[in-house]
């Protein structure tokens, strides 16, 4: 379990490294935690002045995640699913903030409503998900996920399906 935990941690610490465009980036963490800071405060204002749009608790929510806020993020997210409860990427991404705070029957809640309503392929959900359940000694029903997850593309989900279950 330590080996998906590894896996998880150089999954999430990559993700800051790639801006919304998909280009590295050149910037030092500091400059990025800086910008970040600045859209949550963006955010902040444009909340204020629609607080029913949920576009804006989801982009904070997203931001909060990149600089580890996940309670802040849990919290928008949240909001986001209030006022819009088909917004499936706000149920996975609220999904992988449990799962980081190790709330793997939380996160596993919400990866399914975020399958159930999915409009991209889910395979993040599917992958997360498995590795959940496999952290709950649901060995089965998790390596089912992720093969799904693989099948879907995820190409993490092969490595993890050879140490876990086969």
């Amino acid at each position: 379990m330590k080996k998906i935990k590894i896996l998880t941690i150089i999954i999430f610490i990559m993700t800051p490294l790639i801006n919304c465009f998909g280009q590295t980036n050149q910037q030092t963490p500091f400059d990025w935690e800086k910008r970040y800071n600045e859209i949550i405060a963006e955010y902040d204002q444009k909340i204020v002045s629609s607080p029913n749009n949920p576009n804006y608790y989801f982009t904070r929510g997203d931001t909060k995640l990149k600089i580890k806020d996940f309670k802040g993020a849990i919290s928008d997210f949240n909001k986001t699913i209030l006022i819009s409860p088909n917004y499936a990427i706000a149920y996975s991404n609220r999904g992988y903030s449990k799962f980081i705070l190790e709330d793997y029957r939380g996160a596993i809640e919400d990866f399914t409503k975020a399958i159930d309503k999915e409009i991209y392929d889910g395979k993040d959900s599917y992958l997360y998900r498995g590795i959940a359940k496999l952290k709950l000694k649901q060995k089965d029903s998790g390596c089912l996920d992720l093969s799904k997850a693989g099948e879907l593309g995820n190409s993490d989900a092969y490595e993890l399906i050879k140490k876990y279950c086969n």
